[in-house]
């Protein structure tokens, strides 16, 4: 069972955050690089409050980390159903309670940044009396990991069903398929065998948003210290 764990965050875990480092350094410069160490505590901690305070905020939040889930599994399905993982179908022969308890392990795993941030979320909700509000994200996070399990197990187990999601990944995917001729050749070539290209390009990106957030708020500042001393 340990041996097969292991397996799995190798496949599944670590290639995940390998394939997705430009966004996570995107996700990390802009929630921890654009605050001074000394406002960082507090900077999370009106960003929490102003999210307990408002529904619309809250929902906001909520449709991201549904989103981020959702990019968790459709990378495990498209790792699970890819030419060279058909091993990943003999774990069939395991019970449905040790695949299910596995696949939790690796949905948590994958699930892990907005676990922890989730987890002041509710911190802060139950210091402030908020219990409502504390049990709906402790329920979402454990609903987003559970529904990720399921997900897997049934990619596994009912490969030859199309199901429900594979659906959508395909309506979403043809969406916003891009039909421009060589553009999309060159666009298709970067995703699938430029990656390392592509993670440049993001890491760029990223540093581009954050010099300009930054450049942003030296301007504001600015202005407010021009506008108080007149």
């Amino acid at each position: 069972m340990k041996n097969i764990a292991n397996f799995l965050v190798k496949v599944l875990v670590k290639q995940f955050y390998l394939i997705n480092a430009g966004f996570f350094l995107f996700a990390f410069l802009f929630f921890f690089g654009i605050v001074k160490n000394g406002q960082l505590i507090y900077y999370h901690r009106s960003l929490i409050e102003a999210m307990l305070a408002s529904p619309v905020f809250m929902l906001v939040v909520w449709l991201g980390w549904l989103f981020y889930n959702f990019k968790c599994i459709s990378f495990c399905i498209r790792t699970i159903k890819a030419a060279d993982s058909n091993y990943l179908y003999t774990l069939k022969a395991l019970s449905f309670s040790r695949q299910f308890l596995l696949y939790l392990f690796v949905s948590k795993l994958q699930y892990l940044p907005v676990l922890i941030y989730s987890c002041f979320v509710v911190y802060l909700a139950i210091s402030k009396s908020m219990l409502v509000t504390a049990l709906s994200v402790a329920a979402c996070q454990l609903l987003m990991i559970a529904v990720s399990a399921i997900i897997l197990y049934r990619t596994i187990n009912k490969h030859n069903n199309i199901s429900s999601f594979d659906k959508l990944l395909s309506s979403l995917s043809s969406f916003y398929k891009v039909r421009t001729g060589y553009v999309a050749f060159l666009l298709a070539h970067i995703f699938h065998e430029k990656k390392m290209a592509l993670l440049v390009v993001k890491i760029f990106l990223s540093c581009s948003c954050l010099f300009l957030l930054y450049g942003m708020g030296m301007i504001s500042t600015g202005i407010c210290s021009v506008f108080s001393s007149s």
